[in-house]
């Protein structure tokens, strides 16, 4: 009950913040995913680190190494980066 709770407080604090983005990180097993404003999962949990999105991508890091991740659930793979920074709305930097 507290969990929910919280998970929701986060949303709707999420939302305040950032109304454009419409996918929250959620961390479940140990493994990061994200959820939608309804707490519907989205995006299996399967990241070891996961940041929010911005309108269209977010950076996580898979089998230790980072990528972009599209909302669709589709990546952008770096092979051999094990860290990347959103530098703007289309631009990573290593």
């Amino acid at each position: 009950m507290i969990r929910k709770a919280l998970l929701l407080f986060v949303l709707l604090l999420c939302r305040m913040y950032s109304p454009a983005q419409q996918l929250f990180p959620v961390k479940v097993d140990g493994k990061w995913g994200y959820i939608d404003t309804a707490a519907n999962l989205i995006i299996k949990p399967q990241f070891e680190w996961a940041s929010f999105f911005d309108d269209r991508h977010a950076v996580v890091v898979s089998h230790g190494e980072a990528a972009v991740l599209r909302k669709d659930g589709s990546l952008l793979e770096f092979p051999g980066s094990t860290m990347l920074e959103q530098l703007d709305d289309s631009t990573f930097g290593f």
